[in-house]
């Protein structure tokens, strides 16, 4: 204490260090407790509204897209805004968050089908009708190339690069179960 019985500045600085500290420690928490609790409601209302069975689209259309994606591609985040303007059901399936996404995309690295994202699986409830690698935002193409292929669980679908056709994958029906049953689980609508 000073001569006039107040505090000297050699303690209201400490004090006021502790005192901001505190305060910003409270900020701190709350801001996480709050962000935490927003990501488990956003959670569990995305778990809500994934389909429980393959292919119950709300679309008119007898098939869903399902996009293996990562946030920081700039060409999944271009076609995720495509999906939203389309009338077709459509999912992103995050490969770096989801177990399910990464290990439907490592299965089809491992078959030399792709080698970057986005990687697009084309399923329906009867089976998977192709796979598309790259951006591709042609309108025309995804509500009317799918609709001309049969889908299957076993057998050699198209992959397409661009639009083009470039490969052909062989189906097996536990490959089919991994790409367009196993993804839902891992993935978020489009919306």
């Amino acid at each position: 204490m000073n001569i006039n019985g107040g505090f000297s500045l050699k303690l209201a600085f400490p004090l006021i260090v502790v005192i901001v500290t505190v305060l910003v420690s409270y900020y701190v928490y709350t801001s996480t407790v709050q962000s935490h609790e927003q990501t488990n409601i956003e959670q569990s209302s995305t778990l809500l509204t994934a389909p429980s069975l393959p292919g119950s689209n709300t679309s008119n259309y007898d098939f869903y897209f399902v996009m293996l994606a990562i946030k920081t591609c700039p060409h999944c985040v271009a076609m995720e805004k495509f999906f939203k303007n389309l009338p077709v059901d459509s999912y992103y399936c995050d490969i770096q968050q989801s177990k399910e996404c990464s290990n439907a995309f490592w299965k089809l690295y491992d078959k030399g089908v792709t080698r970057g994202t986005p990687t697009i699986l084309v399923c329906s409830k009867d089976g998977l009708l192709l796979v598309e690698v790259g951006e591709y935002q042609n309108e025309t193409w995804w509500l009317s190339v799918p609709n001309n292929l049969e889908p299957l669980r076993e057998g050699t679908i198209p992959v397409y690069v661009t639009g083009k056709q470039r490969l052909q994958l062989t189906l097996t029906s536990d490959l089919y179960d991994v790409l367009c049953v196993k993804t839902l689980e891992g993935s978020r609508p489009i919306k």
